[in-house]
């Protein structure tokens, strides 16, 4: 069993694809991972018009939007993930 107090989330996306390269990047490093995915439509509040709302609701509700990914290290290499996902 998992205890999950463990680990922290260091990212969440819609796209496989850059779900993947995060995992790539992890994984060459030596950083522990879980990747968890969640299926279901997330609910968007944007400010302004019931317009932009209806449109961003629509965007999301295609197949490849549906899944919500989640990354997760270990607490004590939460530090080194974020280096490693959000240098610039």
């Amino acid at each position: 069993m998992l205890c999950f107090w463990r680990w922290k989330q260091v990212y969440a996306s819609t796209s496989t694809v850059d779900c993947d390269q995060v995992c790539n990047a992890l994984s060459e490093a030596g950083v522990r991972y879980i990747r968890k995915g969640k299926t279901g439509h997330p609910v968007l509040f944007l400010g302004g018009d019931t317009g932009a709302r209806m449109m961003a609701s629509a965007m999301m509700e295609t197949p490849e939007h549906s899944t919500m990914y989640y990354i997760y290290v270990r607490r004590k290499d939460e530090g080194r993930a974020n280096y490693l996902l959000y240098r610039r």
